[in-house]
């Protein structure tokens, strides 16, 4: 048990003269007797020993000495202290001791009052002294024997290889080896030229018209019943064209002005399809329908709902497959600033929005936006929000949830920030109208900060527990005490925190504490990738601003800069652009 009171009797102090024809040194003996509450005590104790230059306050002298941990018998100890030459100057010295026993448990005691040292340690200060004249040198001793043989260096490396010899005789010619076989016949000649053609014979009489379900009429070709098949003589369609060919038919319209199209499909039941494309392989990475466009302002496939109010759909792509995607954009070109997906609107309503995904099951990982970079450039973001207004409050990324639990924003990894930080919410006193904001304290240190409020028991002591986790993920710790309801001027630590708990003495019976205790962050992230305080921009950002226009430089300074101009979009088609595939003439309803 840590004894609270100890008082230690001098019994001699002296300079270390064990020898007295060496030169004095200037470590000094001391010994005492140690003494608690209950009498002398035994057993071990740690002992650290500081001189002053007064018996109270004053000035420190020399280093702080804690000899190895000190046997006690009866109370007894000896111990030599070498404060070194420097600290006797003639003037008086009072020597300050801190206790602690049993040695290695709890903290140390100051003793109190400190202990004068007397003039036995004239030695030390004589030692400052000149030194004499240097005797004359003694004659030179006989030469040792000599030593063994060393034992052999090692073998020399091999030499470079010599000159090649000249080039021998060339042999006798071998025999001639034996005839191949015949090549294949090369192929037959050029025909000659073909002979004059006959006279043609005198045409036959005309035979009967026979049935045809083909009319004409004004120069037009119809067709009058059943059904058409080409390469097949049971057409299942009106027009049904069957080949085993890579092209079953081809429409096309040769006009290089006005607009047209290729092929026109229309389907007027509210339940139809205006054109199907059916790629009918399992295997392979087959096309239902293919756009396509030559022209460096075209547009591969148009989808067009041309109602003007209801739930209506432009484009809609769909399917089953369990690994599948339903809409999938890829800009191929190699430079240029390309886009995959483009989604915009023009309306100002609330929530009307340009890219919109949404995983609607209930359950899983899943996720409605996924931005993705595999880019290794500085600067380079999976996800980039950006708001072009220069007033209001709007946001360039905005994130919500709606549980309790989750998360509206969340970063696996750092989070930084190049403004302040805040939390905001609507001002307790006036929710209406204003909000409030608090922000987060800045450091050059990760720190984690713990605080309470104890009360001190009847010796003016507590003990203050940390949560299980706290030594865990903290280092380098700070403690703040301060007295609630009276003075208190020894409130202390008494002992660090060990074990998840702390002591706090000094004050008086009842007293309230509010307590603080901060650290450094110590858990395995911050060990492994540390938190850097100050690092150089990589050489390609240097010479570059988060925010230029704070040291009088233009945008295209920013570091983080993108195009702010909106991206261009697919314009809708001009109002009669499209020909009527029923009347000949412009109707806005119909389009391709």
């Amino acid at each position: 048990m840590l004894h609270k009171a100890f008082a230690v009797i001098a019994i001699l102090l002296f300079a270390n003269m064990s020898r007295a024809q060496a030169p004095i040194g200037t470590a000094i003996s001391y010994q005492g007797q140690l003494q608690g509450t209950n009498g002398v005590i035994s057993g071990t104790a740690d002992l650290r020993f500081r001189l002053y230059d007064s018996a109270v306050g004053g000035t420190q002298v020399g280093p702080m000495i804690q000899p190895p941990s000190a046997v006690l018998s009866e109370g007894r100890f000896s111990v030599e202290l070498d404060f070194g030459m420097g600290v006797w100057s003639g003037d008086a010295r009072w020597l300050e001791i801190d206790v602690r026993s049993p040695s290695g448990v709890g903290g140390f005691v100051t003793l109190s009052p400190r202990q004068p040292l007397l003039a036995v340690a004239y030695a030390l200060h004589a030692m400052n002294g000149g030194s004499g004249t240097q005797g004359p040198a003694g004659p030179q001793g006989p030469p040792g024997p000599q030593g063994s043989q060393g034992s052999p260096g090692p073998t020399g490396s091999t030499g470079l290889p010599g000159a090649s010899g000249s080039q021998g005789q060339q042999g006798q010619q071998g025999q001639q080896g034996q005839q191949g076989q015949q090549g294949q016949q090369g192929p037959p000649g050029p025909s000659g030229a073909a002979g004059t053609a006959g006279l043609q014979g005198p045409s036959g009489p005309t035979g009967p018209a026979g049935a045809s379900p083909w009319g004409l009429a004004s120069g037009n070709t119809f067709f009058t019943t059943g059904s058409v098949g080409i390469s097949t003589n049971a057409p299942a369609y009106p027009l049904h064209v069957l080949t085993a060919g890579n092209r079953a038919a081809v429409f096309d319209s040769t006009a290089s002005a006005n607009s047209g199209f290729g092929i026109f499909a229309r389907a007027v039941s509210p339940a139809s399809v205006g054109a199907v494309g059916y790629a009918a392989s399992t295997t392979g990475q087959s096309i239902g329908v293919q756009g396509q466009t030559d022209s460096t302002a075209g547009r591969g496939v148009l989808a067009w709902a041309t109602a003007a109010s209801g739930d209506t759909i432009g484009l809609w792509a769909l399917t089953p497959s369990s690994a599948g995607t339903a809409v999938s954009a890829h800009a191929s070109a190699t430079s240029g600033v390309t886009t995959g997906v483009i989604g915009r609107v023009d309306s100002p309503t609330d929530e009307a929005t340009g890219v919109y995904g949404a995983a609607a099951a209930s359950s899983g990982l899943t996720t409605g936006v996924w931005g993705l970079t595999a880019s290794v450039s500085n600067g380079a973001a999976g996800v980039y929000g950006l708001s072009l207004g220069t007033t209001g409050e709007n946001f360039g990324v905005f994130g919500a949830a709606e549980s309790q639990s989750g998360y509206g924003v969340y970063s696996l990894g750092r989070t930084g920030a190049s403004g302040t930080k805040a939390f905001q919410i609507d001002h307790p006193l006036d929710p209406e109208n204003k909000y409030l904001m608090h922000y987060a304290a800045e450091s050059p240190e990760a720190l984690l900060m713990y605080r309470g409020t104890i009360t001190l028991n009847e010796n003016g002591e507590a003990r203050v527990t940390l949560p299980d986790y706290a030594t865990a993920i903290t280092k380098d710790l700070s403690y703040h005490l301060t007295a609630v309801g009276g003075p208190a001027p020894l409130l202390h630590v008494a002992d660090k925190v060990m074990d998840g708990t702390f002591r706090i003495s000094g004050g008086t019976a009842g007293l309230e504490v509010c307590w603080c205790v901060t650290g450094s962050r110590n858990d395995a992230w911050v060990q492994r990738y540390g938190a850097p305080i100050e690092t150089m921009k990589p050489e390609a950002l240097r010479g570059l601003y988060l925010h230029p226009e704070l040291y009088g430089a233009g945008p295209e300074r920013a570091l983080h800069g993108r195009t702010r101009a909106l991206k261009p979009v697919p314009q809708a088609p001009e109002s009669g652009a499209a020909d009527s595939a029923e009347t000949g003439t412009t109707d806005a309803g119909e389009h391709p």
